[in-house]
């Protein structure tokens, strides 16, 4: 199961990306990769090209980069290579091969995860990525393929699933247990930074995981 995560970032776009390359984590940067940029001056390609961004699509947006965490579950993936070659799927599959992006795998915890930064602004016709929920739900499906590809859990929300009318209702009133359920989980995942953490949100909600 890989298990996604991802917010904005506004300013800082090298103290992130030197966090998440830091040798110490990843092997002495063997579990590093990018793509249409340099890990030490990812940050300067970056603004390159956001500006020529501003200067040809004056498209809004306050994020510089976005941030993408990709972690699966204790003793799921053994082999950091697999796992950084699973999260390059993700990513490429994600990006389309539009934005300049900094790879790492961290092997510092007792489960592997990965950190992926990528440009907001892409450097084909200079539009920002837009993160939202159908978006999100995007990432989630493309994720679920590839780990079926490798013979990992897909659990991530697709947001595919139909609903009768009756449980439509109940759940736009916020009444049904499904509901409740996904705003428990969904409220754990957006607060969580690892699958561990996680676990321990939802026990916290009375709502019991089986792993």
């Amino acid at each position: 199961m890989a298990y996604i995560k991802i917010f904005g970032i506004k300013s800082t776009v090298k103290k992130a990306v030197d966090y998440i390359t830091n040798p110490d984590k990843t092997d002495d940067h063997n579990l590093v990769s990018s793509y249409g940029c340099s890990p030490e001056t990812a940050d300067l390609e970056f603004a390159m090209t956001a500006k020529m961004g501003k200067d040809n699509v004056m498209e809004k947006g306050d994020n510089l980069a976005w941030h993408m965490i990709i972690s699966f579950r204790p003793g799921e993936i053994t082999d950091s290579n697999v796992a950084h070659e699973v999260a390059t799927k993700i990513a490429d599959a994600t990006l389309k091969g539009k934005h300049a992006y900094v790879l790492s795998t961290h092997v510092d915890k007792d489960h592997v995860h990965c950190h992926l930064i990528f440009n907001a602004t892409n450097f084909v016709d200079y539009h920002k990525y837009v993160s939202n929920k159908r978006n999100y739900h995007k990432i989630c499906k493309l994720s679920n393929r590839i780990c079926r590809e490798y013979g990992l859990e897909e659990s991530m929300p697709t947001g595919q699933k139909a609903k009768s009318y009756k449980e439509n209702m109940e759940y736009k009133r916020g009444n049904s247990w499904k509901s409740k359920l996904k705003y428990n989980v969904d409220r754990a995942i957006w607060s969580s930074v690892s699958f561990d953490e996680f676990l321990m949100k939802m026990k916290e909600g009375s709502v019991a995981v089986t792993v």
